[in-house]
């Protein structure tokens, strides 16, 4: 029974994350991303479903809990008093 899971290429992840490659790199060595799997000589490629369980973790793991999210404060519209704008 095969396992079948699709790679992705540094590209693909480039675009899927937002990380480029030599920050993905950094982030493996510290463990903070999953490792690349290398198809050729010249080739690494990512595990989709990792990438994927990764993105979820950042969604979960998210350091804006808070029950009211920020938002934009009220806009007071300018006054004149005395030909002074206040």
């Amino acid at each position: 029974m095969a396992i079948q899971t699709r790679l992705m290429n540094e590209k693909e992840v480039e675009e899927v994350t937002g990380i480029d490659r030599y920050q993905r790199r950094y982030m493996v060595r510290e463990g903070l991303f999953p490792s690349p799997v290398r198809v050729s000589y010249r080739k690494i490629a990512y595990f989709e479903d990792e990438i994927n369980a990764w993105l979820e973790e950042r969604r979960n793991d998210r350091s804006i809990k808070a029950k009211n999210y920020w938002q934009p404060a009220e806009r007071l519209e300018p006054t004149l008093e005395n030909g002074v704008v206040v």
